[in-house]
């Protein structure tokens, strides 16, 4: 999950809400944030900033070539991805998060 954001205060927003969730030790190499001026000006090399208990840094190269297959049944970014979540629903990330 990669959260793209305008400022370095929201990322470090983002990082400090991850870092205090309940199921932060989840999150761990699942869960990344990026300023989009970064990631517009070094693309591959931009640093990701880990939503986790210990904030670690990587590069959104190094994601990218990760293996692993996340994968959710919902179509992120669909209008009934949208619609669900307008309404309050939530989508199993189980697998995702695997």
């Amino acid at each position: 999950m990669l959260f793209v954001v305008e400022s370095p205060v929201r990322a470090a927003y983002l990082a400090r809400v991850g870092r205090e969730a309940e199921c932060a030790h989840r999150l761990i190499g699942k869960a990344w944030v990026v300023v989009l001026g970064d990631l517009a000006a070094e693309g591959p090399g931009a640093t990701l900033r880990q939503i986790t208990p210990d904030g670690g840094r990587t590069t959104l190269g190094a994601v990218l070539r990760d293996p692993r297959a996340r994968r959710c049944s919902t179509p992120v970014g669909s209008d009934a991805w949208i619609e669900l979540l307008a309404f309050g629903g939530a989508e199993d990330t189980a697998e995702a998060l695997a």
